[in-house]
């Protein structure tokens, strides 16, 4: 655009085949409200060849990533792998480029529909980032953040910030995706060390799988978070694509809301949990934690264990927790394990419990 900013995505084969998620977000290019020239300051960065020639078969702006050529990053990557962080990274390496530049961009996920301009919803002066949220309170602090959805400002401020997070991988031993990472940072003050006007956006309108209550009388952008699977993804966000175009075809007013995925598309919680957390024969490993467990450390000291241990270092993705408050739920999701909340009868068991004590 002429204020040097435009969109970009991240893209390898398993995206760019016919029907999958590129298609997906083309299409909502195309029937948003507003987003019909959007696809012209869509900039692909594309991770393997065919990303690259279907890219530029449907005639969008495209770059190749340059990669050492090891790993094959076509094939779809499940959350929170190995090759999955290692993709994170690569993808935060070029838009710290790209800020150097002197560019300002919006970076989408590809599971990312837009039915709204959401240029028209950001803050163009003075704020240097704002970022879609997993968990949102209203206030400045407190917010878990999602790096599905985000829009920097090129400045001192977000090329320094851009540097420290990739920096911080090594800290965390190379364990944890771009997210978590950043979210970790946010918590030990990089916002306040960096003077950064941060905006969290509101999940009324950019909205995620995560969290329900969103309506498409207001909704931007709907992520297809806490969704692992392409498949799973494309089937959700059709669903409310389709949903979509039904509603501005009836031309309904007043607060219509899409059922979310817990309604329109009939979900089970805990199958969701099992199905996410099982090996091929059906076999998964349980916890069950409250607060106390995750805050004191012994739930870091169990997973620790996953990553030290011979032969184990697989299995923390085959473990399922079964959570009793909210905030377990959300430090759970921060940390990418399969998590399933119990149905409790509002007694507090937040806290330590002594081990056998009578009552």
């Amino acid at each position: 655009m002429e204020n040097k900013t435009f969109i970009i995505a991240v893209v390898n084969k398993a995206y760019t085949e016919e029907g999958s998620l590129l298609d997906l977000l083309l299409q909502s290019f195309q029937v948003g409200e507003g987003t019909q020239l959007l696809r012209n300051h869509l900039l692909l960065a594309a991770i393997d060849q065919t990303a690259f020639e279907q890219c530029s078969l449907k005639g969008l702006h495209c770059y190749k990533f340059m990669t050492d050529g090891h790993v094959d990053y076509s094939g779809e990557k499940i959350f929170m792998s190995r090759d999955y962080r290692d993709l994170t990274w690569m993808k935060n390496l070029f838009q710290a480029n790209v800020l150097r530049r002197g560019y300002n961009f919006i970076f989408t996920d590809m599971d990312v529909i837009w039915l709204r301009n959401p240029f028209e919803r950001l803050i163009h002066q003075g704020v240097d980032l704002q970022i879609s949220c997993d968990h949102y309170n209203g206030r400045p602090t407190g917010n878990y953040i999602n790096t599905g959805f985000y829009f920097v400002v090129s400045n001192d401020k977000t090329k320094s910030m851009f540097d420290k997070w990739y920096a911080a991988r090594i800290d965390h031993s190379f364990r944890f995706d771009d997210q978590v990472v950043l979210q970790r940072l946010i918590e030990k003050g990089l916002i306040q060390h960096l003077d950064l006007r941060v905006r969290f956006l509101n999940p009324l309108y950019f909205g995620g799988f995560c969290i329900s209550g969103t309506n498409y009388g207001k909704v931007v952008t709907m992520h297809a978070s806490c969704c692992q699977t392409i498949s799973a993804k494309i089937r959700d966000l059709r669903a409310i694509l389709d949903g979509w175009i039904k509603f501005k075809g009836q031309g309904l007013e007043g607060d219509p809301r899409w059922l979310d995925q817990t309604s329109t598309i009939p979900k089970d919680e805990l199958e969701e949990a099992l199905e996410g957390a099982s090996m091929e024969n059906k076999t998964l490993i349980i916890g069950v934690v409250n607060k106390a467990y995750t805050k004191e450390g012994a739930c870091d000291l169990f997973l620790q264990s996953f990553q030290l241990g011979e032969v184990l270092s697989s299995c923390a993705t085959n473990l399922s927790s079964s959570r009793s408050i909210r905030q377990l739920w959300i430090d759970a999701i921060s940390n990418a394990l399969h998590c399933y909340k119990l149905k409790t009868d509002g007694v507090d068991f937040s806290g330590e419990k002594v081990y056998m004590i009578w009552m």
